[in-house]
């Protein structure tokens, strides 16, 4: 969906590029919340790329506060998988 929506944008078929983002953010965060599955599935297939990338295409409709809360989920996800260098 992600490709497809790109590919919509450069063809200036914003509308349709809107609507494949939002169901790949439905995808992404539980229903109702910002808070992204990333932390609730195992195996989750959203990883720190896509999402960026998901961010930019975001990004590129002007769509900014979307953009921030799956940036902020990027920034989470990062925060999650930080150890302190002791632990090392």
């Amino acid at each position: 969906m992600q490709c497809l929506a790109n590919l919509r944008i450069l063809r200036e078929r914003d509308k349709e590029a809107g609507e494949l983002l939002d169901k790949v953010l439905a995808q992404m965060f539980v229903e109702g919340t910002s808070r992204p599955v990333m932390f609730f599935v195992e195996g989750n297939p959203f990883n720190a790329d896509f999402c960026k990338q998901t961010a930019r295409l975001l990004m590129e409709l002007s769509r900014f506060e979307d953009c921030i809360k799956v940036l902020e989920s990027v920034v989470a996800m990062s925060e999650d998988n930080v150890k302190p260098m002791h632990d090392r």
